[in-house]
Protein backbone atom coordinates (compact mmCIF):
# COMPACT_ATOMS: atom_id res chain seq x y z
CA UNK A 1 0.00 0.00 0.00
CA UNK A 2 1.27 3.46 -1.33
CA UNK A 3 2.33 5.23 2.65
CA UNK A 4 0.51 8.17 1.35
CA UNK A 5 -2.66 6.92 1.38
CA UNK A 6 -2.25 5.26 4.66
CA UNK A 7 -0.75 7.96 6.12
CA UNK A 8 -4.05 10.36 5.33
CA UNK A 9 -5.69 7.51 7.26
CA UNK A 10 -2.71 7.74 10.33
CA UNK A 11 -3.19 11.75 10.34
CA UNK A 12 -6.91 10.89 11.52
CA UNK A 13 -5.59 9.05 14.52
CA UNK A 14 -6.13 10.87 18.15
CA UNK A 15 -2.96 10.73 19.89
CA UNK A 16 -1.01 10.71 23.88
CA UNK A 17 1.76 12.80 23.71
CA UNK A 18 3.63 10.23 26.35
CA UNK A 19 6.41 13.12 27.08
CA UNK A 20 6.68 16.90 27.72
CA UNK A 21 8.36 19.10 29.96
CA UNK A 22 6.01 21.38 30.64
CA UNK A 23 3.05 21.92 32.91
CA UNK A 24 0.01 23.17 30.93
CA UNK A 25 -0.35 25.48 28.03
CA UNK A 26 -0.11 28.53 29.89
CA UNK A 27 3.81 28.21 29.24
CA UNK A 28 3.02 29.44 26.00
CA UNK A 29 3.28 33.06 26.00
CA UNK A 30 4.82 35.85 24.12
CA UNK A 31 8.70 35.71 23.21
CA UNK A 32 10.39 38.61 22.19
CA UNK A 33 13.91 37.06 20.32
CA UNK A 34 13.94 33.86 17.45
CA UNK A 35 17.27 32.20 18.47
CA UNK A 36 15.51 30.84 22.64
CA UNK A 37 13.40 29.24 20.92
CA UNK A 38 15.42 27.72 18.08
CA UNK A 39 17.40 26.85 20.80
CA UNK A 40 14.62 24.84 22.58
CA UNK A 41 14.33 22.93 19.05
CA UNK A 42 17.38 21.02 19.76
CA UNK A 43 18.51 21.77 16.49
CA UNK A 44 21.20 23.55 18.34
CA UNK A 45 22.62 20.17 19.35
CA UNK A 46 23.59 19.65 16.09
CA UNK A 47 25.47 23.10 15.12
CA UNK A 48 28.89 22.44 16.77
CA UNK A 49 29.19 19.44 14.89
CA UNK A 50 29.17 21.91 11.41
CA UNK A 51 31.28 24.56 12.78
CA UNK A 52 31.68 24.46 16.12
CA UNK A 53 33.53 28.05 16.05
CA UNK A 54 30.46 29.68 14.34
CA UNK A 55 28.32 27.68 16.60
CA UNK A 56 29.73 29.07 19.61
CA UNK A 57 28.76 32.76 18.93
CA UNK A 58 24.73 31.88 19.10
CA UNK A 59 25.91 31.28 22.83
CA UNK A 60 27.64 35.16 22.99
CA UNK A 61 25.43 37.19 24.67
CA UNK A 62 27.43 40.25 23.30
CA UNK A 63 25.14 39.49 19.78
CA UNK A 64 21.88 41.07 19.72
CA UNK A 65 19.41 38.45 18.24
CA UNK A 66 19.37 39.48 14.87
CA UNK A 67 23.05 39.01 14.68
CA UNK A 68 23.12 35.32 16.26
CA UNK A 69 19.88 35.00 13.48
CA UNK A 70 22.73 35.93 10.64
CA UNK A 71 25.45 33.18 12.00
CA UNK A 72 22.47 30.51 12.86
CA UNK A 73 21.58 31.10 8.89
CA UNK A 74 25.48 30.16 8.11
CA UNK A 75 24.86 27.28 9.45
CA UNK A 76 21.36 26.07 9.06
CA UNK A 77 21.96 24.21 4.93
CA UNK A 78 24.29 21.46 6.91
CA UNK A 79 21.37 20.64 9.36
CA UNK A 80 17.76 21.60 7.27
CA UNK A 81 17.21 18.34 6.05
CA UNK A 82 18.15 16.33 9.75
CA UNK A 83 14.99 15.80 11.86
CA UNK A 84 15.71 18.79 13.91
CA UNK A 85 16.22 20.53 10.60
CA UNK A 86 12.61 19.19 9.74
CA UNK A 87 10.67 20.78 13.06
CA UNK A 88 11.65 23.77 12.50
CA UNK A 89 10.55 23.69 8.69
CA UNK A 90 7.40 22.41 9.69
CA UNK A 91 6.97 24.81 12.04
CA UNK A 92 7.36 27.29 9.55
CA UNK A 93 4.91 25.61 7.73
CA UNK A 94 2.50 25.68 9.94
CA UNK A 95 2.89 29.50 10.38
CA UNK A 96 2.28 29.70 6.55
CA UNK A 97 6.04 31.06 6.21
CA UNK A 98 6.65 30.06 2.64
CA UNK A 99 10.41 29.73 1.47
CA UNK A 100 13.78 28.46 3.29
CA UNK A 101 15.24 30.40 6.18
CA UNK A 102 16.37 33.88 5.20
CA UNK A 103 17.36 37.27 6.74
CA UNK A 104 13.53 38.27 5.89
CA UNK A 105 12.10 35.54 7.49
CA UNK A 106 13.38 36.50 11.20
CA UNK A 107 10.48 39.37 11.29
CA UNK A 108 8.21 36.39 10.11
CA UNK A 109 9.04 34.28 12.97
CA UNK A 110 9.60 37.24 15.29
CA UNK A 111 5.83 38.42 14.77
CA UNK A 112 4.82 34.81 15.25
CA UNK A 113 6.69 34.20 18.49
CA UNK A 114 5.12 37.64 19.71
CA UNK A 115 1.59 36.39 19.21
CA UNK A 116 2.09 33.00 21.23
CA UNK A 117 -0.86 32.57 23.80
CA UNK A 118 -2.30 29.49 25.81
CA UNK A 119 -5.51 29.46 23.69
CA UNK A 120 -3.33 29.45 20.70
CA UNK A 121 -1.39 26.67 22.06
CA UNK A 122 -4.56 24.40 23.50
CA UNK A 123 -6.53 25.08 19.82
CA UNK A 124 -2.95 23.56 17.91
CA UNK A 125 -2.76 20.63 20.26
CA UNK A 126 -6.56 20.11 19.78
CA UNK A 127 -6.47 20.14 16.14
CA UNK A 128 -3.30 18.07 15.81
CA UNK A 129 -5.49 15.27 17.95
CA UNK A 130 -3.58 15.28 21.25
CA UNK A 131 -6.18 14.23 23.62
CA UNK A 132 -3.37 13.79 26.85
CA UNK A 133 -0.62 14.87 27.59
CA UNK A 134 1.73 13.42 30.02
CA UNK A 135 3.80 15.65 31.91
CA UNK A 136 7.55 15.43 33.62
CA UNK A 137 8.46 18.52 35.42
CA UNK A 138 8.13 17.57 39.07
CA UNK A 139 11.78 16.80 40.51
CA UNK A 140 13.05 17.31 36.71
CA UNK A 141 16.58 19.15 36.36
CA UNK A 142 17.45 22.07 38.24
CA UNK A 143 14.85 22.84 40.10
CA UNK A 144 14.14 19.19 41.26
CA UNK A 145 13.27 20.26 44.93
CA UNK A 146 11.59 22.69 44.36
CA UNK A 147 9.14 21.15 42.50
CA UNK A 148 8.64 18.27 44.51
CA UNK A 149 8.03 20.26 46.95
CA UNK A 150 5.50 22.66 45.04
CA UNK A 151 3.64 19.82 44.02
CA UNK A 152 2.88 17.86 47.35
CA UNK A 153 2.15 21.31 48.81
CA UNK A 154 -0.48 21.64 46.77
CA UNK A 155 1.09 25.09 44.83
CA UNK A 156 1.11 23.34 41.35
CA UNK A 157 -2.56 23.32 39.36
CA UNK A 158 -3.20 20.08 36.82
CA UNK A 159 -5.13 21.54 32.95
CA UNK A 160 -7.51 19.07 32.30
CA UNK A 161 -5.86 16.48 29.64
CA UNK A 162 -2.50 16.62 31.77
CA UNK A 163 -1.02 13.81 33.70
CA UNK A 164 2.12 14.31 35.72
CA UNK A 165 5.12 12.28 36.85
CA UNK A 166 7.25 12.59 39.37
CA UNK A 167 10.99 12.04 38.85
CA UNK A 168 13.06 9.67 41.28
CA UNK A 169 16.48 10.99 40.82
CA UNK A 170 16.71 12.95 43.61
CA UNK A 171 14.90 10.23 45.83
CA UNK A 172 18.09 8.32 45.11
CA UNK A 173 21.06 10.29 44.02
CA UNK A 174 22.32 11.48 47.23
CA UNK A 175 26.41 13.33 46.92
CA UNK A 176 26.38 15.91 49.40
CA UNK A 177 25.25 16.00 52.83
CA UNK A 178 23.30 19.18 51.39
CA UNK A 179 21.37 16.94 49.53
CA UNK A 180 20.57 14.48 52.77
CA UNK A 181 18.61 18.46 53.96
CA UNK A 182 16.92 18.59 50.70
CA UNK A 183 15.66 15.47 51.85
CA UNK A 184 14.72 15.96 54.98
CA UNK A 185 13.39 19.39 54.38
CA UNK A 186 10.56 18.12 51.81
CA UNK A 187 9.95 14.69 53.73
CA UNK A 188 9.58 16.17 56.87
CA UNK A 189 11.40 13.52 58.32
CA UNK A 190 15.60 13.40 60.25
CA UNK A 191 17.57 10.80 58.54
CA UNK A 192 19.89 8.87 60.66
CA UNK A 193 20.18 5.57 58.72
CA UNK A 194 19.66 4.13 55.75
CA UNK A 195 15.90 2.58 57.84
CA UNK A 196 15.22 6.92 57.81
CA UNK A 197 16.23 7.08 54.81
CA UNK A 198 14.07 4.36 53.07
CA UNK A 199 10.52 5.79 55.11
CA UNK A 200 11.34 9.24 53.86
CA UNK A 201 11.06 7.55 50.22
CA UNK A 202 7.77 5.14 51.15
CA UNK A 203 6.33 8.27 52.21
CA UNK A 204 6.84 10.92 49.93
CA UNK A 205 5.97 8.43 46.99
CA UNK A 206 2.45 7.69 49.27
CA UNK A 207 1.69 11.31 49.65
CA UNK A 208 2.45 11.67 45.76
CA UNK A 209 0.60 8.93 44.65
CA UNK A 210 -2.37 10.42 46.98
CA UNK A 211 -1.90 13.60 45.00
CA UNK A 212 -2.69 12.05 41.48
CA UNK A 213 0.56 11.00 39.75
CA UNK A 214 0.00 8.77 36.92
CA UNK A 215 4.34 7.30 37.14
CA UNK A 216 7.45 7.77 37.96
CA UNK A 217 10.42 8.92 35.91
CA UNK A 218 14.12 8.10 36.03
CA UNK A 219 16.59 9.60 34.25
CA UNK A 220 19.59 8.17 36.34
CA UNK A 221 21.24 7.89 33.01
CA UNK A 222 22.70 11.55 33.07
CA UNK A 223 23.50 11.06 36.67
CA UNK A 224 25.29 7.75 36.88
CA UNK A 225 24.20 5.59 34.45
CA UNK A 226 22.09 2.18 34.21
CA UNK A 227 23.99 0.04 35.95
CA UNK A 228 21.85 -0.52 39.08
CA UNK A 229 23.77 -2.90 41.07
CA UNK A 230 21.91 -5.66 44.13
CA UNK A 231 21.10 -4.24 47.18
CA UNK A 232 24.19 -3.98 49.88
CA UNK A 233 22.82 -2.62 52.45
CA UNK A 234 25.91 -2.58 54.41
CA UNK A 235 27.35 0.06 51.58
CA UNK A 236 24.78 1.49 51.29
CA UNK A 237 25.00 2.32 55.43
CA UNK A 238 28.31 3.49 55.25
CA UNK A 239 28.16 5.83 52.27
CA UNK A 240 25.06 7.42 53.46
CA UNK A 241 27.25 7.62 57.22
CA UNK A 242 29.97 9.58 55.04
CA UNK A 243 27.07 12.01 53.46
CA UNK A 244 25.78 13.09 57.07
CA UNK A 245 29.55 13.67 58.33
CA UNK A 246 29.70 16.05 55.78
CA UNK A 247 32.73 13.90 53.54
CA UNK A 248 33.16 15.29 49.94
CA UNK A 249 33.48 13.04 47.36
CA UNK A 250 32.17 10.13 48.24
CA UNK A 251 31.36 7.45 46.30
CA UNK A 252 27.45 6.78 46.50
CA UNK A 253 26.44 4.00 43.95
CA UNK A 254 25.57 1.90 46.63
CA UNK A 255 22.90 3.97 48.26
CA UNK A 256 21.82 4.78 45.26
CA UNK A 257 21.45 1.27 43.90
CA UNK A 258 19.35 0.57 47.98
CA UNK A 259 17.26 3.41 47.06
CA UNK A 260 16.64 2.03 44.02
CA UNK A 261 15.44 -1.08 44.39
CA UNK A 262 13.21 0.60 47.15
CA UNK A 263 11.33 3.16 44.93
CA UNK A 264 10.45 0.34 42.05
CA UNK A 265 8.90 -1.63 45.07
CA UNK A 266 6.73 1.17 46.53
CA UNK A 267 5.85 1.65 42.51
CA UNK A 268 4.43 -1.55 42.64
CA UNK A 269 2.33 -1.19 45.78
CA UNK A 270 0.99 1.85 44.18
CA UNK A 271 0.68 0.24 40.99
CA UNK A 272 2.45 3.29 39.22
CA UNK A 273 4.99 2.78 36.17
CA UNK A 274 8.29 3.65 36.04
CA UNK A 275 9.37 5.87 32.64
CA UNK A 276 13.12 5.52 32.14
CA UNK A 277 15.59 7.44 30.64
CA UNK A 278 17.30 5.05 27.79
CA UNK A 279 19.91 5.71 25.68
CA UNK A 280 21.29 9.01 23.85
CA UNK A 281 21.87 11.71 26.28
CA UNK A 282 20.79 15.33 24.66
CA UNK A 283 23.74 15.12 22.46
CA UNK A 284 26.03 12.59 23.47
CA UNK A 285 25.75 8.84 22.90
CA UNK A 286 26.75 7.63 26.37
CA UNK A 287 27.08 3.88 27.05
CA UNK A 288 26.32 4.23 30.64
CA UNK A 289 22.31 4.59 29.26
CA UNK A 290 21.75 1.58 27.38
CA UNK A 291 19.00 -0.13 29.33
CA UNK A 292 20.97 -3.76 28.88
CA UNK A 293 22.59 -2.63 31.57
CA UNK A 294 19.34 -2.67 33.46
CA UNK A 295 18.33 -6.32 33.26
CA UNK A 296 18.84 -7.36 36.54
CA UNK A 297 15.95 -4.61 37.72
CA UNK A 298 13.33 -6.08 35.06
CA UNK A 299 13.92 -9.38 35.90
CA UNK A 300 13.92 -8.71 39.55
CA UNK A 301 10.45 -7.46 39.74
CA UNK A 302 8.44 -8.86 37.01
CA UNK A 303 5.52 -6.86 38.79
CA UNK A 304 6.87 -3.51 37.73
CA UNK A 305 6.07 -1.51 34.56
CA UNK A 306 9.05 0.42 33.24
CA UNK A 307 8.41 2.07 29.62
CA UNK A 308 11.45 2.66 28.39
CA UNK A 309 12.09 6.03 26.49
CA UNK A 310 13.75 7.08 23.40
CA UNK A 311 14.13 3.39 22.14
CA UNK A 312 17.30 3.07 24.06
CA UNK A 313 18.58 4.54 20.47
CA UNK A 314 21.41 4.21 19.44
CA UNK A 315 21.42 0.55 20.93
CA UNK A 316 18.22 -0.16 19.52
CA UNK A 317 19.29 -3.59 18.78
CA UNK A 318 19.74 -4.07 22.96
CA UNK A 319 16.12 -2.45 23.14
CA UNK A 320 14.62 -5.34 21.05
CA UNK A 321 16.72 -8.08 23.04
CA UNK A 322 15.23 -6.88 26.12
CA UNK A 323 11.59 -6.25 24.95
CA UNK A 324 12.01 -10.29 23.87
CA UNK A 325 13.28 -10.96 27.11
CA UNK A 326 11.27 -9.20 29.77
CA UNK A 327 7.13 -8.97 28.78
CA UNK A 328 7.10 -6.15 31.56
CA UNK A 329 9.00 -3.45 29.46
CA UNK A 330 7.23 -1.13 26.66
CA UNK A 331 9.38 1.07 23.87
CA UNK A 332 8.65 4.34 23.51
CA UNK A 333 9.06 6.48 20.33
CA UNK A 334 9.29 9.45 22.41
CA UNK A 335 11.82 12.16 20.80
CA UNK A 336 13.25 9.47 18.31
CA UNK A 337 11.13 10.76 15.12
CA UNK A 338 13.35 13.21 15.29
CA UNK A 339 16.51 12.28 16.21
CA UNK A 340 16.73 9.28 13.77
CA UNK A 341 13.53 9.41 11.35
CA UNK A 342 14.47 6.70 9.13
CA UNK A 343 15.90 4.50 12.20
CA UNK A 344 12.88 5.00 14.02
CA UNK A 345 11.29 4.15 10.25
CA UNK A 346 13.25 0.97 10.79
CA UNK A 347 12.44 0.06 14.65
CA UNK A 348 9.06 0.11 13.69
CA UNK A 349 9.29 -1.96 10.74
CA UNK A 350 10.87 -4.65 12.56
CA UNK A 351 8.42 -4.41 15.64
CA UNK A 352 5.34 -5.52 13.44
CA UNK A 353 6.83 -8.62 13.17
CA UNK A 354 8.66 -8.87 16.55
CA UNK A 355 6.68 -7.16 19.39
CA UNK A 356 2.91 -7.46 20.28
CA UNK A 357 1.80 -4.17 18.83
CA UNK A 358 0.50 -3.25 22.81
CA UNK A 359 4.13 -2.66 23.71
CA UNK A 360 4.42 0.23 21.90
CA UNK A 361 4.27 3.91 22.31
CA UNK A 362 4.24 6.32 18.97
CA UNK A 363 4.76 9.23 20.04
CA UNK A 364 6.55 11.64 22.37
CA UNK A 365 6.90 15.25 21.66
CA UNK A 366 9.88 15.70 24.50
CA UNK A 367 10.07 19.41 24.66
CA UNK A 368 9.75 21.90 27.19
CA UNK A 369 8.05 24.78 24.74
CA UNK A 370 4.41 24.12 23.07
CA UNK A 371 2.80 23.58 20.78
CA UNK A 372 5.19 24.60 17.85
CA UNK A 373 7.34 21.80 18.24
CA UNK A 374 5.15 19.37 19.80
CA UNK A 375 2.71 19.50 16.38
CA UNK A 376 5.13 19.32 14.13
CA UNK A 377 7.18 16.13 15.99
CA UNK A 378 3.28 14.63 15.95
CA UNK A 379 2.63 15.31 12.16
CA UNK A 380 6.73 13.60 11.60
CA UNK A 381 5.41 10.74 13.75
CA UNK A 382 2.27 9.98 11.85
CA UNK A 383 4.25 9.88 9.23
CA UNK A 384 7.01 7.28 9.53
CA UNK A 385 4.29 5.33 11.28
CA UNK A 386 2.46 5.15 8.15
CA UNK A 387 5.95 4.23 6.11
CA UNK A 388 6.80 1.36 8.75
CA UNK A 389 3.40 0.06 8.46
CA UNK A 390 2.75 0.34 4.62
CA UNK A 391 5.77 -1.69 4.24
CA UNK A 392 4.34 -4.72 6.09
CA UNK A 393 0.97 -3.75 3.95
CA UNK A 394 3.14 -4.54 0.92
CA UNK A 395 5.01 -7.88 1.40
CA UNK A 396 1.35 -8.95 2.79
CA UNK A 397 2.09 -9.30 6.89
CA UNK A 398 -1.40 -7.38 7.01
CA UNK A 399 -4.07 -5.46 5.85
CA UNK A 400 -4.04 -1.92 5.82
CA UNK A 401 -7.19 -1.91 8.00
CA UNK A 402 -5.21 -3.97 10.63
CA UNK A 403 -2.30 -1.34 10.26
CA UNK A 404 -4.69 1.45 11.47
CA UNK A 405 -5.41 -0.40 14.79
CA UNK A 406 -1.92 -1.04 14.65
CA UNK A 407 -1.11 3.08 14.52
CA UNK A 408 -4.11 3.27 17.19
CA UNK A 409 -2.77 1.10 19.68
CA UNK A 410 0.78 3.04 19.01
CA UNK A 411 -0.42 6.38 19.23
CA UNK A 412 -3.50 6.19 21.40
CA UNK A 413 -4.53 3.52 23.09
CA UNK A 414 -1.02 1.47 24.59
CA UNK A 415 -0.17 4.36 26.42
CA UNK A 416 -3.73 5.40 27.96
CA UNK A 417 -4.22 2.34 29.06
CA UNK A 418 -0.94 1.85 30.09
CA UNK A 419 -1.02 4.79 32.44
CA UNK A 420 -4.39 4.50 33.00
CA UNK A 421 -5.61 7.09 31.51
CA UNK A 422 -9.90 8.32 30.86
CA UNK A 423 -10.78 7.45 27.56
CA UNK A 424 -11.69 11.08 26.58
CA UNK A 425 -9.88 14.21 27.91
CA UNK A 426 -10.43 17.71 27.21
CA UNK A 427 -8.86 21.13 27.45
CA UNK A 428 -5.35 19.90 25.76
Amino acid sequence: MNWRALAERVAGIPAVNTHVHARGHNGCQPMGEVMPFLKNLYVDKLLPFTDAALAALLNDQQLDDRERWGTFLHLWPFVRHTGFGEVVRRILDNWGIAGDLSERTYDEVLERLQNRSPKMSRRACADAGITHAISNIIGHSDLEWQTIEEFLSGGMTTEPGWYDLLSTVPLHTFKTHADILNMEAVSRQKIGSLSDMEKAVDDLLARAATMGIVGLKNHCAYRRGLDIGPVDRVRAERELAALLRGEEGVDTLGLSDALFHRIVQRAIDHDLPIAVHTGMLAASADPRANVALMAGVFEAYPAARFDLYHLNYPWTEDLIAVLKRFPNTWANCAWTHVVDPHGTVEFLRRAVGTIPANHIFGFGGDSYILPEPVVAHLHIARRNIAVALSGAVEVGMCSSDSCIEIARLWLHENPREFYRLPSESEGN
